[in-house]
């Protein structure tokens, strides 16, 4: 009986179930695609906006992961390069947001000013600074290291300056790069999920680092030239030789050492040196040099036609450093100084004879000081112009007729001063000694006193007296005048021999006078530093 109730309720059920069909569950509600793109595009938006106006709370709140901007810069080139780089600096979209269920991407570009430009533009600060600071300096070595680099304390100061210059300036964002704005949905929030990666592409991860680096480029393109010194065209006198300035040797290692500093290559800009290693010099003497930036002196002496020769090798900056004293700065003076005390007057590097002007029954040639024409007397000698360039030009006796035509050759030539002894006995490496010449005994043997020159602003000075032991001759005019072509003299000029040949260097005479006693002269002709003295710091 139980069997049977138990299948009469089966097909009940049965019957039941077939009549009413299966219940399910409603369907799931399907999102709008574009509700949801348009959800993604504004949560970008906002992140973006955030970023870009510095807002990193507002940024933070839209990012799965926490947001930090760049380190707070620790010094003071670092604070004004990130003030100079903020505002420009931002995220822009670069095209239409792409969706992908819950994820979505947004091409954006990085955009920030161009650092090749504003490291030019340092460097062009920096240069201007730096030739300001040098246009307002006494001395290179205010501003200069030997080498031209700049003093480090004082680049510490030309890089502040342009950064805080080139902080006024406005600038231009560029594009830096590209990436992507990845987002996600989560909890019915779109969200970004690379926006730490994001921060570290738009802000450098260390101001103070690339400041370092901008203004080192920046510095490392700084040129700078020297000070040019220059005395007064009517000086008396040049600045006080520095007495760390000489050097006095017997080995010409130490000079060879000394001609490669700084200072005296820029001198010699390519100039061939005539003093050389290989010359033979005159038994047991000294080579004897000054250097600073405005001069270079070389003093050695060598065995000329058995006698002694001593030769003074000059270089110098600036025609200006080579000039003419006369007794008392006066054309008339009668007085008369020994060439120390010349020397100490002038502040004289180099000091040598000049014409001895004065001398009586002596009233000869065409004599300029300080550019005018103090005596015309041209027939008797050839003389030796020199200009404000420090050039040696050569008039020969009976050139000019008139003094106002003669004094139009020392204005149209900016001469200074002349020197009238002579004769001129080297013109563009030639010999041209007359066969015949009114002073200075030139086929007899005498004490002999030349100037000549190489090049521009390339002197020799040769005077060739008797020495003992063993080198007793005088030397006659062609022995010098050998001696001057031989040691490479394009021009070459005597001067008043005799006991008036007188080499002098920082104020002591190197050659042996003729009778062994300084002989008080009416003039000399001397070479001066141009550097100004040392300043306090």
């Amino acid at each position: 009986m139980r069997r049977i109730w138990t299948a009469l309720l089966a097909a009940a059920l049965a019957l039941l179930l077939a009549g009413c069909g299966t219940v399910e569950p409603p369907p799931a509600e399907t999102p709008d695609p574009a509700i949801e793109d348009a959800a993604a595009a504004e949560a970008a938006e906002r992140f973006l906006a955030a970023v870009n106006g510095g807002d990193l709370s507002a940024a933070a709140a839209l990012s799965e992961e926490p947001l930090s901007g760049p380190a707070e810069p620790a010094t003071e080139a670092g604070r004004l390069l990130a003030a100079m780089l903020a505002e420009p600096r931002r995220i822009e979209a670069r095209g239409a947001l792409r969706r992908s269920g819950g994820e979505a991407v947004l091409p954006v570009a990085f955009l920030a000013p161009e650092l090749e430009a504003l490291r030019e533009e340092l460097g062009a600060a920096m240069q201007e600074a730096l030739d300001a600071r040098l246009a307002a300096a006494t001395r290179s070595d205010e501003v200069l290291n030997a080498d031209l680099s700049v003093r480090e304390e004082l680049l510490d100061e030309l890089k502040t300056e342009a950064l805080s210059r080139c902080a006024e300036t406005e600038r231009e964002a560029a594009e830096r790069g590209a990436g992507e704005l990845k987002l996600r949905l989560a909890d019915g929030a779109w969200r970004v999920v690379n926006g730490g990666e994001l921060m570290q592409a738009l802000w450098p991860d260390d101001f103070d680092a690339l400041a370092a680096g901008l203004l080192e480029e920046a510095a490392a393109s700084l040129r700078a030239e020297p000070k040019h010194y220059v005395l007064p065209l009517d000086m008396k006198a040049g600045t006080r030789p520095d007495p760390d300035g000489y050097l006095v040797t017997d080995d010409p290692a130490e000079v060879l050492a000394l001609l490669e500093r700084p200072e005296a290559q820029r001198l010699l800009a390519g100039k061939e040196l005539i003093w050389s290693p290989e010359l033979t010099l005159y038994p047991d003497s000294l080579i004897r040099v000054y250097l600073d930036e405005s001069i270079l002196v070389i003093v050695w002496q060598e065995v000329t036609a058995w006698a002694c020769g001593t030769y003074a090798e000059v270089v110098l900056a600036d025609g200006s450093q080579l000039g003419r004293r006369l007794a008392d700065d006066d054309f008339e003076a009668e007085s008369e100084y020994t060439p120390t005390e010349f020397a100490a007057q002038t502040n004289a590097v180099l000091l040598i004879g000049g014409d001895f002007y004065r001398y009586p029954g002596r009233w000869n040639g065409i004599c300029v000081y300080e550019g005018q024409i103090e005596r015309f007397e041209p027939e008797s000698s050839d003389c030796c112009f020199v200009t404000d360039r420090g050039e040696l030009l050569f008039v020969y006796r009976g050139q000019f007729q008139t003094q106002e035509e003669a004094q139009a050759y020392v204005d149209e030539h900016h001469v200074r001063f002349s020197v009238c002894f002579g004769p001129v006995v080297i013109e563009d490496g030639q010999d041209v000694t007359p066969d015949r010449y009114r002073w200075g005994e030139i086929f007899d043997r005498y004490a002999r006193a030349l100037l000549g020159c190489k090049e521009e602003l390339h002197y020799l000075s040769l005077a060739v007296n008797a020495q003992a032991p063993g080198y007793y001759n005088l030397v006659y005019l062609s022995d010098a005048t050998e001696a001057m072509l031989a040691h490479g003299c394009r021009r070459a000029y005597v001067l008043d021999g005799g006991r008036t040949a007188t080499i002098c260097l920082g104020g002591e005479i190197i050659n042996t006078v003729q009778s062994g006693v300084e002989r008080p002269m009416s003039d000399v002709i001397f070479f001066a530093s141009a550097l100004p003295e040392e300043v306090e710091r």
